[in-house]
């Protein structure tokens, strides 16, 4: 008997299910003219239709006054038209309304946010960003704005806690590379502001996240020469060479002046001498070690190295400017017309700056983020 009843239920269920599944298929899909103005009003503005969109959702707003979804939508609508003060004022002016839900002060949050940012008011929108994060601290958009606005204002510890936390609700692996940079500047502006111990800590953070990356090592032995504490310093700088030497010519300025500032001019020379036979083609370090010996009077010695790194470098056209100019200061004609017209016509002096490749922003000292266009790793010499 309880078989019998378990199949007529079994039949009952197949024919119920197709039966419903029969009516979904001859089902017709409603029309764009019998949606309601709200639904024709995001159609429009998915079509990118906006005067028809506006349109809609006025009338939409019209139909469902306390609806605070539609006014935003408006307000969008209008920023897109290019009439951002209405946008703002529509949103602005939704704020004051009493009684609303968490999820409609974020999203009205959310709008005034896009409203500051496309009128160049980072300010205004980093503070409505602060806003949505206390109404819901894992908001994942507002974390990801955040860290844009407040690389712009260079608060990079409170960078430093945002990109954790994002990090840890999306489940994903940390940009080490990144974390190591603003680490770094985080150090920078502590020492600037004579916090030198804690400035080390985030330094050391820094290395943590990013084993060969220069400015670490280049922050903590600066920290330490403001301390006078010079053997660790030139400790810094030496692991700098080990695990990037393709920065190691960033160190040279810090080194010379931790060893002149004690007198051991002998360790500069050294110091170069070994660079040189280490890596081949650090082509800066065959011309700070020509430099120092050139200070002490040995042209003869200067102009066999410029020669050396010459010889294995022979296209870099720094070593040819440095050699060319040896030559020059020696009188040495003859030699420096076999470099040819065509080479000393392009050679250059070389320069010191640094230049952004995405907007041409130029610094005088290496930078890992660009201040005017808010690149990462975009400065070459």
């Amino acid at each position: 008997m309880v078989e019998i009843l378990l199949l007529l239920a079994f039949i009952l269920l197949i024919l119920f299910g197709g039966y419903f599944y029969y009516q979904s298929l001859s089902r017709k899909p409603l029309r764009r003219s019998e949606l309601d103005a709200f639904e024709k009003g995001l159609y429009e503005l998915l079509d990118g239709d906006l005067q028809s969109s506006l349109k809609s959702l006025h009338l939409a707003a019209k139909e469902d006054p306390e609806n605070v979804f539609i006014r935003i939508r408006i307000g969008e609508v209008l920023r897109k038209l290019g009439d951002l003060d209405r946008a703002m004022k529509i949103h602005l002016e939704l704020q004051k309304r009493e009684h609303l839900s968490n999820n409609e002060r974020i999203a009205i949050l959310r709008a005034l946010v896009v409203d500051f940012e496309a009128a160049n008011l980072p300010q205004q929108a980093l503070l409505h960003l602060n806003q949505i994060l206390a109404l819901n601290k894992d908001h994942t958009w507002a974390l990801e704005h955040s860290l844009k606005h407040l690389a712009e204002k260079g608060d990079w510890g409170a960078y430093l806690q945002t990109a954790r936390r994002l990090a840890t609700l999306q489940q994903k692996n940390i940009d080490s590379r990144r974390m190591a940079i603003v680490s770094t500047l985080e150090g920078d502006r502590l020492v600037a502001n004579g916090k030198g111990k804690d400035g080390r800590l985030r330094y050391r953070e820094a290395i943590k996240y990013d084993l060969n990356f220069p400015a670490s090592y280049l922050g903590l032995a600066e920290s330490y020469r403001q301390e006078k504490r010079y053997d660790e310093a030139l400790q810094e700088i030496n692991a700098l060479v080990e695990h990037c030497p393709e920065y190691a010519e960033l160190a040279f300025p810090l080194l010379e002046t931790i060893l002149f500032e004690q007198n051991r001019f002998d360790e500069v020379e050294k110091f170069y001498q070994k660079l040189t036979q280490q890596h081949l083609h650090l082509v800066h370090a065959y011309v700070a070690l020509s430099k120092i010996v050139q200070r002490k009077g040995e042209y003869e010695k200067a102009m066999k190295i410029l020669k050396e790194g010459l010889d294995l470098n022979p296209s870099n056209e720094l070593i040819q400017f440095e050699y060319a100019n040896l030559l020059r200061q020696m009188n040495r004609v003859d030699e420096l017309a076999k470099l040819g017209l065509d080479v000393m016509k392009r050679l250059a002096p070389p320069t010191s700056s640094y230049v952004c490749k995405k907007c041409g922003f130029t610094a005088e000292k290496m930078r890992w983020y660009c201040p005017s266009c808010g690149s990462w790793e975009s400065f070459s010499r």
